[in-house]
């Protein structure tokens, strides 16, 4: 999914010059799925980590 489709999906509105900055919290230690869930979203173009 591009940047401009999440965005209008989620009805913002955020210029492209503008990043987009997320917090990623995670107890990883704790469930066996959760360093997927990291790694997919580390390579997930929508962010630029």
């Amino acid at each position: 999914m591009k940047r401009k489709d999440l965005q209008k999906k989620m009805n913002l509105f955020i210029p492209d010059e503008k990043q987009i900055r997320v917090i990623v919290d995670s107890d990883v230690r704790n469930e066996a799925d959760d360093p997927f869930a990291i790694a997919h979203f580390l390579l997930t173009p929508v962010f630029d980590v």
